[in-house]
């Protein structure tokens, strides 16, 4: 009898200690979180570009335009019709949803279009997907803001689809856009199994011709300011599909070229009662003291997400280390905030749900 009793006695706590221990977790987890980091697999390694990148300036300390470097008069590509008015309406088949059906894997596979001896970073004051808070059309690539005859060079392996002047062969909006443009063909697909295209515009010159086959690093052309370009720069797309004439088949670089050593990507989507938010302003801020930076989210459907992170910002070249990114209302009321960690040749990957 004595044994039997013991034996309830060990029953009975057994019993109670799953709803103790799920207490015990409960009282550990945010009331309301608001924000999921995830840091993308890293994909089987692949050959790194032949460009020496050299270290990223840090960006200034407000979210306006800034000027740029002393020896470059340019400004950015007006991605539109040359009113720059002008928005291109979503394709028919567009939804409103980026939700990926691809695992999120890394996919870096392209060199920087400039050498590290010029301006081989992005401009980030007119990013993808941006319309410099509504005072420009909705850009579908990215600048690398360069004296005039600086040179061009491939950013992977592959075959040269057009070389030449757009004035005949329409790949943007209207035709002479690019002016004198290069459009190559890589040697590799998309996650989704598309051929991957690359385009390189406002060309002084081309030095390639149609069907010849680069070599990533080979000098394809030199900057220049043809077409519809407000000063010298390299206008840089990433086009996916079968055909790299539709424009609106672009998507994000960030998510293509390799980061700097010691450098990752923060990408994510920024969500709003589970809807999309379109031009949202985001605040990284480095927790060593460094320079601050700003993001902004996609500016609306015609910008098209990565297949496989879905997302609708980016911001390429942190260094690595922590950040903390907030979101705030017009009024100041911060809306979102949390901590990150950037790891070098990696993408963090934010979920970012607005409380009200």
């Amino acid at each position: 009898m004595k044994n039997l009793f013991c034996c309830l006695i060990l029953l009975a706590l057994a019993a109670c200690q799953p709803a103790q221990a799920q207490n015990r977790i409960a009282a550990t987890l945010p009331a309301t979180p608001t924000g999921v980091v995830v840091l993308a697999t890293t994909r089987a390694p692949t050959l790194p570009p032949t460009n020496t990148p050299s270290p990223q300036p840090s960006d200034t300390s407000a979210p306006t335009r800034t000027p740029r470097p002393p020896a470059v008069s340019a400004t950015p590509t007006p991605f539109a019709l040359a009113t720059n008015t002008v928005r291109p309406s979503p394709a028919p088949s567009q939804t409103p949803t980026i939700t990926p059906t691809l695992p999120r894997i890394d996919h870096y596979a392209l060199a920087r279009p400039i050498a590290s001896s010029g301006i081989d970073y992005l401009d980030r004051t007119y990013s993808y997907g941006d319309t410099q808070r509504g005072a420009r059309s909705i850009h579908l690539g990215v600048d690398f803001a360069n004296p005039r005859g600086t040179p061009v060079l491939a950013a992977a392996d592959g075959t040269v689809y057009y070389a030449g002047s757009d004035s005949a062969r329409l790949f943007g909006p209207q035709l002479v856009y690019y002016g004198n443009v290069v459009v190559i063909q890589h040697n590799f697909f998309s996650p989704e199994g598309l051929p991957v295209f690359t385009l390189y515009g406002h060309l002084q010159s081309t030095a390639v011709t149609t069907s010849q086959t680069v070599t990533q690093g080979e000098q394809i052309g030199i900057v220049g300011d043809t077409g519809v370009a407000i000063g010298s720069h390299l206008h840089f797309e990433v086009r996916i599909g079968t055909t790299p004439d539709d424009w609106r088949t672009t998507r994000n670089p960030d998510l293509w070229i390799y980061p700097y050593p010691s450098f990752g990507t923060l990408a994510g989507r920024v969500t709003n009662n589970g809807a999309v938010v379109f031009g949202q302003a985001l605040t990284i801020r480095p927790l060593d003291g460094g320079s601050t930076r700003y993001a902004f989210t996609y500016a609306d459907l015609t910008v098209n997400p990565d297949a496989v992170f879905g997302e609708n910002f980016t911001y390429g070249d942190l260094p690595e280390g922590q950040y903390e990114v907030t979101v705030s209302s017009e009024g100041g009321r911060i809306r979102f905030r949390q901590t990150i960690t950037i790891e070098r040749g990696r993408t963090t990957w934010l979920d970012i749900a607005l409380q009200p």
